[in-house]
């Protein structure tokens, strides 16, 4: 039985850091891959996987965190401009792997799937505090859960809450035999008694797939879709292991307070099948909607990456596909795709990718020595217009409810733009009562900037109880018509001031390209990676192996290598890599 004594150590083994004696990043960076990243404090942070430069540099692993400064502006769609990005030497301690994941509490950020015991698993866990620049290898109450192999699943985080959540396993047979099912969650609302859990109770077996933090029910749920369903045999791999691509209509919820996972079956636009996507969440000004946004993947058995943009729109777990405007990388074929780049979503505004891989054809042509401004570092989505920006503003402005979104699911009558979505379930209804209340429940955005706050779940529908009494009636000034003109009042200035509020929303917005959608909308009714990532002890160093595996990833001067389609690549990796490589 486990103790349920709770105890914690944390050591600083790096002194402090002043970013102004960092030394800047060498030149332009022209491509990233297999990064994780994370917003904290007005600052886009990442670390870990391979970078090009355009002074010709490569690496694998860099042992930099670089970051971002989301209070100014500066150009996408293109290389990271060496002005614009700032580094941070990581120290020896710290070894950096791939992708994994960060979490994130107050100014710390936490390094998932990243030790100073590689390839170890342990109960510690690596941060960096961003206000005093040091690093830390903290201890973390729950278990030996910091798996260097576990680095193929996906994350979110609260960052009201100090919550972080990690599902997928790496795959199984990876690294020394570790194959760990289930969510982590991660505790670090207080940072001198960190705690995380990993709870496999009808936990869904994914990799790769897209995970999504929504504010609703007593402490928020997860959505994950997509990906791959770990425990699928096919003939085309070896010993029948492994490998299958998830129906993108089946949505998984977990609901936070109960630790319970639903599944719900989504209607709409369905997008193809697909791993290594990724997601940013929206909120509609009223939260009475949330939309989803989800971009690039690949599909390892079509041998196809993807360029487009999906909404997943909840509560009504529809999907619709986006015509986006301005996406220079769609120009460049009919079969172009981006897949594995690092997602992050500013004011829930700004969708950054940062990084991943890009194929024309059967072919990746970024990566390795090779830049070229046509296959960007760092791109921006608005996920108000779905217009590709060729500039990060920092003021672009509050988040709106798109056109598409609103004609689907319903809007304030003369503003739908602010929200009022009419639609408050799947089409059908949920298949579970209890569902039904976990999304009725909106939770309360904080009224102070601190990131710790109680969070009070609130109805998303009004109820009232009548008001009876026995007591004898008597003459008495005539209340209702008082009472009637007062909401009339009220009403008709809501109506006005609303009205005024659009009005001005609509003229600020700026002329970043036309909303656009496959299909026209009538307005809705009320209805109802074994090592999925190469293994990362060998920090990067692929090799050559035979034509019975899956396609190898990259020589060991960091050189992408050749890619071909099932089943006759010319190089092969070994099961499960499953990345496009």
């Amino acid at each position: 039985m486990r103790s349920s004594f709770t105890w914690h150590f944390s050591l600083v083994l790096f002194p402090v850091i002043c970013r102004s004696t960092v030394p800047a990043a060498t030149g332009d960076m022209c491509f990233a891959d297999d990064v994780r990243a994370t917003i904290l404090n007005d600052v886009l942070y990442f670390m870990g996987g391979t970078y090009s430069f355009v002074n010709g540099d490569t690496t694998s692993n860099e042992k930099f965190l670089y970051y971002l400064n989301l209070t100014t502006s500066f150009p996408v769609e293109g290389y990271i401009p060496v002005n614009s990005l700032h580094s941070i030497p990581v120290p020896s301690f710290v070894e950096s792997t791939n992708q994994g994941a960060f979490f994130t509490s107050g100014d710390i950020l936490y390094s998932y799937s990243t030790g100073s015991a590689f390839p170890n698993a342990t109960d510690t866990i690596i941060s960096y505090n961003t206000v005093t620049d040091t690093w830390s290898n903290s201890k973390v109450s729950g278990g030996a859960f910091n798996i260097a192999g576990r680095n193929g699943g996906f994350t979110t985080t609260n960052l009201d809450t100090g919550m972080g959540f990690y599902l997928g396993t790496g795959s199984p047979g990876d690294q020394n035999g570790w194959n760990l099912q289930g969510l982590l969650v991660f505790n670090g609302s207080d940072s001198n008694a960190l705690k995380w859990a990993n709870q496999t109770d009808n936990a869904p077996n994914i990799d790769t797939g897209s995970m999504a933090y929504i504010p609703l029910s007593k402490e928020g749920v997860l959505l994950a879709f997509g990906g791959v369903d770990t425990t699928a045999t096919s003939d085309l791999f070896q010993n029948s292991c492994c490998y299958g691509t998830r129906d993108m209509s089946i949505i998984n919820v977990y609901d936070i307070a109960t630790n319970t996972w639903y599944s719900v079956t989504a209607s709409g636009q369905i997008p193809p099948q697909r791993e290594l996507a990724c997601s940013v969440v929206s909120a509609s000004p009223d939260s009475s909607s949330f939309q989803v946004t989800m971009y690039q993947g690949w599909n390892l058995l079509k041998g196809q990456a993807f360029e487009d943009v999906y909404v997943l729109t909840i509560p009504s777990f529809r999907w619709i596909k986006i015509s986006d405007t301005g996406n220079t990388e769609q120009e460049l074929g009919q079969i172009t795709g981006r897949f594995g780049g690092a997602c992050s979503i500013w004011n829930d505004r700004q969708m950054i990718v940062v990084g991943g891989g890009f194929r024309i054809g059967d072919t990746q042509v970024n990566g390795g020595t090779s830049c070229n401004t046509s296959y960007p570092a760092i791109r921006v989505l608005d996920t108000s217009t779905y217009a590709w920006q060729t500039q990060f503003q920092s003021d672009l402005g509050a988040y709106e409810v798109p056109e598409p979104m609103y004609n689907l699911i319903g809007g304030n009558l003369f503003c739908s733009a602010s929200g009022g979505a009419t639609a408050t379930g799947p089409v059908g209804g949920f298949n579970n009562t209890d569902l039904n209340k976990i999304f009725a429940l909106t939770i309360k955005s904080p009224t102070s900037t601190s990131n710790t706050h109680s969070s009070t779940p609130t109805s998303a529908t009004n109820s009232s109880s009548p008001n009876s009494s026995n007591s004898p009636t008597h003459k008495s000034t005539p209340i209702g018509p008082i009472v009637g003109g007062i909401i009339g009042g009220i009403a008709f200035l809501a109506f006005v001031c609303g009205g005024i509020w659009c009005l001005n929303r609509h003229r600020r917005r700026p002329d970043s390209g036309t909303i656009s959608s496959t299909n026209t909308y009538k307005k809705a009714e009320l209805d109802g990676i074994g090592e999925y990532r190469k293994t990362v002890g060998e920090m990067g160093v692929g090799k050559d192996v035979e034509r019975s595996e899956l396609p190898g990833r990259e020589n060991g001067a960091g050189q992408a290598l050749g890619r071909g389609e099932l089943p006759g690549q010319e190089l092969v990796y070994e099961l499960p890599d499953r990345r496009p490589y």
